[in-house]
């Protein structure tokens, strides 16, 4: 009974530290980069100086997106760490087939319930 708190405040925890890091436009952020590069090297009409400075820019902006989507999912893992310490075998039931289904429902819920109850505000 008490790991299922724990999963639920580690759920609530998880979705409202996502939403605050922005890590949904972090990601698409990311995967826009990406294209971008894709697409100027694809591009025949433009000189190599101008490739080597778009490549630059495109490879800073790539490496700090991605440390900012590592540091995000390190500070997760090691939230799930210090549960653990209280709570023995606290990796297994979130990893386990039904504690992913359980954190799924929890952020659907969680995520409904906070948009309604912003809605009436």
């Amino acid at each position: 009974m008490i790991s299922h708190f724990f999963i639920i405040v580690f759920s609530i925890f998880v979705y409202e530290y996502l939403k605050f890091t922005k890590f949904i436009k972090i990601l698409n952020s990311n995967i826009l980069i990406y294209k971008k590069f894709i697409k100027l090297l694809k591009l025949k009409r433009v000189s190599d100086y101008w490739k080597e400075k778009v490549i630059l820019h495109y490879s800073k902006e790539l490496l700090f997106s991605s440390l900012k989507i590592l540091f995000t999912i390190i500070l997760i893992i090691l939230f799930v760490i210090l549960i653990e310490k209280f709570i023995d075998n606290f990796i297994q039931s979130i990893l386990s087939i039904l504690g992913i289904i359980e954190v799924s429902i929890i952020f659907f819920v969680y995520h409904n319930l906070k948009k309604k109850f912003y809605a009436k505000l």
